[in-house]
């Protein structure tokens, strides 16, 4: 497949090419989404801020020939997340109109699309596996410490 940097450059989609420096804002959570980006180079950090802390919870970190930001431009909703340069960026803005005249004119453009967002179900799914045998740890460790309570407790328990 021929990278999308290549149809970007040659205006087979329409797209405006942008310049980030290294720690650069790209987009802030609740910012209006007006497009989706397209990373011809650098790496890009998606972050969240945690709910009533200061904490910073890393989603992704997206690198060349991916994509972000599609969430909430397909949506019409605000942005989700925090995007930021992670390294200098160069990264390829498209717009609705420019968006449906990429998937009219470049079946390739459709085709990247899928398969970007099917990789990313697939390492969900793993992170996810992940996680669930973490919980299932952790849920042992509990009944562990429930059972040492309990053979403590007639003994007048621990305090």
């Amino acid at each position: 497949m021929v990278s999308l940097s290549n149809y970007f450059k040659g205006q087979d989609i329409p797209a405006r090419r942008l310049s980030y420096t290294a720690g650069s804002k790209i987009f802030s959570e609740t910012n209006e989404a007006h497009g989706m980006y397209f990373i011809e180079s650098g790496h890009v950090k998606i972050a969240k801020k945690a709910p009533n802390t200061e904490e910073e919870i890393n989603l992704a970190t997206v690198g060349p020939e991916d994509f972000f930001g599609i969430l909430s431009f397909s949506s019409g909703r605000t942005r989700l997340a925090d995007a930021t340069a992670l390294t200098n960026c160069t990264l390829w803005e498209i717009d609705k109109k420019a968006f449906k005249e990429a998937v009219d004119k470049c079946p390739e453009f459709s085709l990247f699309l899928i398969n970007c967002l099917v990789r990313r179900l697939e390492n969900l799914n793993e992170r996810m596996r992940e996680m669930s045998g973490q919980l299932k740890e952790f849920a042992s460790r509990v009944e562990d410490l429930s059972s040492l309570w309990h053979s403590l407790a007639p003994m007048g328990g621990l305090g």
